[in-house]
C-alpha cells in the first residue's frame, strides 16, 4: 500500500510517517519506481507507534522498546512519574492563575516578579510534601513501636507490685521480658531520631505566617525537645534492668517507684506534647 493508504487507515499524517521512518521506527520496502511500499506489518507497527505516542512515550523510548532494549513496564513506569510531575506543574499554574486573577491587573501593571515569587513558594511547598511522603513510613513505624514501647513501660508496674506480693516468676520469663522492653525502647529512640523534624506538624508550622503564632510554636517545640530529651534518658535507663538482674542488685521500693514515675510520666508527656 502507498503512504496515502497508511495515512487514511492509521490516522497519522505523511509528515509524521516520514519522521518515524527517519528515526528508524519504520522501514518500508521500495518498489520498482523507488516508491515506498507499505505492508500490513508496517501498518501494525505504525498503529503501535501511534498508540504509544498518544500515551506520551517519546520516540527514542519507542525505538529502545522496539529494539528490545527496554520493556513496556519500564516505559510506562517512567511515564507515570512524568505524568505526576506534569500534574503537579499544572496544579501550581492553576494556583498562580487564581492568585493573579484576584489582582485584576492590566497589561501595564502586570507584575511578572510576583509570578516568579508565587511559583517559587509553590515549588517549595511541593518539595515539603514530597519530603513528608518520604518520611511518612518512618513516622508510621515510629508510632507502632512507640505504642509497644509504652505497653512495655507500663508493664514495669509489675516490679514495685511484685516486691510486695512476691509473685514467683521464672528466670526465662524475666529475661525475655526485660530484653523485649529494652529492645522496644531502643527502637523507639532510633526511630524518633530518624523522624525528628519530619513530623506532620512541621509542614503546618512553616505555613504559619503570623509572628505571634511562630513564637508560640517555637516555645512549644522548645518544651517538646526538653521533654523528649528527658524521655530518651529515661528509656536509656531501662538498660539498668538486665544489669541489676545479672548482678542481683535489689533497689529500695521508694527508688523503684520514683524511677517508674519518671519513665512512665515522661512517656505520657511526650504523647501529650506530640498531639497538642
Amino acid at each position: 500500500m502507498k503512504i496515502k493508504d497508511m495515512e487514511r487507515q492509521v490516522g497519522v499524517t505523511k509528515a509524521n510517517i516520514r519522521f518515524y521512518e527517519k528515526e528508524g521506527l519504520l522501514s518500508p520496502a521500495r518498489g520498482e519506481n523507488n516508491y515506498r511500499e507499505y505492508t500490513e506489518e508496517d501498518r501494525e507497527v505504525l498503529e503501535k507507534i501511534r498508540y504509544l505516542r498518544m500515551l506520551g512515550v517519546t520516540v527514542s523510548d519507542i525505538r529502545q522498546f522496539q529494539q528490545g532494549k527496554r520493556s513496556l513496564a519500564q516505559l510506562l513506569k517512567e511515564r507515570g512519574y512524568q505524568l505526576k510531575e506534569e500534574e503537579a506543574a499544572l496544579n501550581r499554574m492553576k494556583l498562580v492563575c487564581l492568585e493573579l486573577k484576584k489582582r485584576d491587573w492590566d497589561f501595564q501593571t502586570l507584575d511578572t516578579g510576583l509570578f516568579d515569587l508565587q511559583m517559587k513558594v509553590l515549588e517549595r511547598r511541593g518539595a515539603e510534601r514530597l519530603k513528608k511522603d518520604r518520611t511518612e513510613p518512618v513516622i508510621k513505624l515510629r508510632r507502632i513501636v512507640w505504642f509497644f514501647a509504652m505497653c512495655g513501660i507500663a508493664s514495669l508496674l509489675f516490679f514495685p507490685v511484685n516486691s510486695v506480693l512476691r509473685i514467683p516468676v521464672s528466670e526465662t520469663v524475666m529475661t525475655v521480658w526485660t530484653l523485649a522492653v529494652t529492645v522496644l525502647a531502643l527502637s523507639a529512640s532510633v526511630l524518633q531520631a530518624a523522624a525528628a523534624g519530619h513530623g506532620e506538624e512541621e509542614t503546618e508550622k512553616r505555613m504559619r505566617g503570623e509572628r505571634l503564632m511562630k513564637r508560640a510554636e517555637n516555645r512549644r517545640l522548645r518544651y517538646e525537645k526538653q521533654i523528649v530529651g528527658l524521655n530518651q534518658i529515661c528509656l536509656a535507663s531501662l538498660f539498668v534492668i538486665p544489669f541489676n538482674r545479672m548482678l542481683e542488685i535489689q533497689w529500695p521500693l521508694w527508688l523503684t517507684a520514683i524511677w517508674f514515675v519518671l519513665v512512665f510520666g515522661s512517656a505520657i508527656a511526650v504523647v501529650v506534647v506530640k498531639n497538642i
